[in-house]
């Protein structure tokens, strides 16, 4: 591939639509755009598309950002969604649809197979990997062994159930999101002042103030990460996945951050677990922070696309302009010749 590619890939999530493109030859991968919006309410949720324009609206409204960007037009594009049934939904084929009526052709690939392509190393694929991407409305997770995909699977919670666990402790889910964060772990134990008051309603009165602690506040997400991670890893642990030395495991989504989730998942495993937001062979320009998590879907997408993005008569049409800007010149000198020779011919 002596050419450059420029790939265009959109992840949709419960939380963030995310767009990008890349330049790739056979030597180099970079991402020289990338563009997102928050999801619009309702429209998409646990991987599902509830509303199919407003999901479409946005991708075309982040395609104009990007065109811009670029300085060219965008007219295809790989879209990834996180959902148990994959693209095989009669929404999925709506937005298909959506999206070409509007210039975009689709294009996608197995979201999962991408990462394990992109993130994990020949090595790590033969010996034995387990890629899990926790994210906001789904947890997802890929095990490759002798470089072929052994197990995989979709459960429909995330990082957004966390906080809304959290709200029951009469919290709006902004804060909640903000303690989940900031206070939060999911290895109570590790806690320096566990029982430290959190203030959630201040009142006049110290003993009538409403609060909760640091240990309640992380008790509360470590059950739901139990609830959600030992769905796949019990499972996986009793067809003794994890007793075959070298294997490890990969940690990517935005769920990945939670406070001392690595150390969790390795003392259920009792593997090396990291997490994968470094993308040692991309490059981006300085305002774009890809080196994240979250950015993991995307990333491998752009990676393993094949299709360039642009519009394909592109070339075609400078040359004709640059053929057309000839002939309008030729006419130029052959109208002043006639004028500095008169009608005289010269052969």
């Amino acid at each position: 591939m002596n050419e450059t590619l420029r790939i265009a890939a959109f992840d949709i999530g419960t939380n963030k639509i995310v767009g990008a493109v890349s330049e790739k030859t056979e030597d180099s991968f970079s991402i020289i755009a990338i563009e997102e919006e928050k999801t619009r309410s309702g429209s998409v949720y646990k991987g599902k598309i509830n509303n199919v324009s407003d999901v479409a609206f946005q991708i075309v409204s982040i395609i104009r950002k990007l065109n811009n960007k670029i300085n060219a037009k965008i007219n295809s594009a790989y879209i990834s969604i996180s959902n148990e049934k994959g693209y095989h939904t009669e929404e999925w084929d709506k937005l298909v649809k959506e999206l070409g009526s509007r210039g975009v052709k689709v294009y996608t690939l197995d979201r999962l197979d991408c990462m394990a392509d992109a993130l994990m190393s020949n090595a790590e694929k033969e010996i034995g990997c387990l890629l899990i991407d926790f994210g906001a409305g789904c947890t997802s997770f890929i095990l490759r062994n002798n470089n072929s995909a052994d197990k995989r699977g979709i459960i429909p919670l995330g990082g957004n159930n966390i906080t809304k666990d959290l709200t029951f402790l009469n919290l709006k889910t902004q804060e909640a999101e903000k303690l989940k964060i900031k206070l939060g772990t999911t290895k109570p134990e590790k806690l320096i002042r566990p029982n430290a008051r959190i203030i959630l309603e201040k009142s006049d009165n110290l003993n009538e103030a409403k609060f909760t602690t640091p240990l309640i506040l992380s008790q509360m997400i470590e059950d739901r990460v139990k609830d959600i991670c030992l769905r796949f890893l019990d499972p996986l642990k009793k067809q003794d996945e994890f007793s075959k030395p070298g294997r490890s495991i990969i940690l990517v989504g935005g769920g990945a951050y939670l406070r001392d989730l690595p150390e969790w998942i390795s003392d259920q495993t009792g593997l090396s677990v990291k997490i994968e937001d470094k993308f040692n062979l991309v490059e981006a320009p300085d305002d774009v922070n890809i080196y994240n998590a979250r950015f993991a879907s995307i990333i491998s997408l752009l990676h393993n696309g094949t299709e360039d993005c642009r519009v394909k008569d592109e070339t075609l049409k400078k040359k004709k302009d640059k053929k057309s800007s000839g002939k309008f010149i030729e006419k130029i000198l052959r109208k002043s010749m006639n004028t500095i020779f008169g009608d005289e011919q010269y052969n």
